[in-house]
């Protein structure tokens, strides 16, 4: 009894996710690999391979994906999930960095 509720409870875990995939590219059309993609305001996500490719599972519902990489704007797509799988292809934009300026004295501890 108890292996017949544990199938019928991954049955419907598993009927309640579908699949979200895409590239993430940047201006130029060049994968970028590792870049990460998650769900705002969780740890959900994963990050790209070295082909800019990504592919995860989530519930059905609506939700705001975020895609990020070092040097490029961090760029947000409202989504929902249904049924069907979800296939997402992002091209992000360059982003000037400007930090601090450095100083570096001899002999300095």
């Amino acid at each position: 009894m108890k292996s017949l509720l544990s199938f019928l409870f991954f049955i419907s875990f598993c009927a309640s996710a579908t699949n979200i995939s895409g590239t993430i590219t940047d201006e130029n059309n060049k994968p970028l690999p590792f870049a990460a993609v998650y769900i705002k305001g969780t740890s959900t996500g994963t990050t790209t391979n070295s082909e800019g490719f990504f592919s995860f599972n989530i519930n059905l519902g609506e939700y705001i994906l975020e895609f990020r990489y070092i040097s490029y704007k961090i760029q947000s797509k409202k989504i929902e999930v249904k049924n069907e799988p979800v296939i997402i292809n992002v091209q992000l934009s360059p982003e000037g960095i400007q930090s601090k300026e450095v100083v570096v004295y001899a002999n300095a501890e």
